[in-house]
């Protein structure tokens, strides 16, 4: 399964259950705050265009390939962090001109929103190098297990919360991804099999493979 199809499925998750456990009117609000928070991810283009060709450059030097994925996650950390401060300050208004007042509940719904998604998006480059390495079986193993937490949060929140409930069960299944790309990145390579180290010929500043 391809590994944007786990993406695809793990974003999109939580809009149907949402109809199947709450309301079309949730729905509403929650795509709607969704939609916004997920513009963060625009501030990590032109961060990510650097680091993932650098992380290919740096393939045959362990130690530097960390020390640089260490300042280049703390680097997009710092820009997500700042922007996350500006868009949940002035939620209430970005929803407002969005949405409109009937779409008032969204604001709230963002915190957990805006949150996942900074840890998202400043754990990038360890999802690059862990591409690099080639331990994508690995990933896929590992957004399927996202993907089946994802559903049990929200199968237990949004009964009672609806859309704020996905919108925490977003939130907690993104730290768990988190907390598993480090796992990952930290396990033997001679334990998962999946890695393939590249020839010492060849070129280490190919670009990595697109994902």
């Amino acid at each position: 399964i391809p590994i944007s199809l786990w993406w695809e499925w793990l974003m999109g998750v939580d809009r149907w259950l949402l109809v199947r456990w709450s309301s079309p009117l949730e729905l509403g609000w929650y795509q709607l705050a969704d939609t916004i928070s997920l513009s963060l991810l625009n501030l990590t283009r032109a961060g990510n265009s650097q680091a993932q060709p650098r992380l290919a450059h740096l393939y045959h030097h362990p130690e530097r390939s960390r020390r640089y994925r260490w300042r280049a996650t703390g680097w997009l950390a710092l820009a997500l962090i700042g922007a996350a401060a500006l868009l949940l300050g002035g939620r209430a208004w970005v929803v407002a001109q969005v949405g409109g007042v009937g779409f008032a509940p969204a604001a709230a719904m963002m915190g957990p929103l805006v949150v996942a998604y900074v840890i998202v998006g400043a754990l990038q480059p360890t999802y690059y190098q862990l591409v690099l390495q080639g331990r994508t079986p690995r990933l896929n193993g590992w957004l399927a297990g996202c993907l089946g937490v994802n559903v049990v949060l929200n199968w237990l929140l949004i009964p009672s919360l609806g859309g704020m409930g996905a919108a925490w069960a977003t939130l907690g299944t993104m730290i768990i991804y988190g907390m598993g790309l480090f796992f990952l990145l930290n396990f033997p390579a001679t334990a998962t099999g999946d890695v393939k180290p590249l020839p010492a010929d060849r070129d280490a500043a190919a670009p990595p493979p697109q994902t």
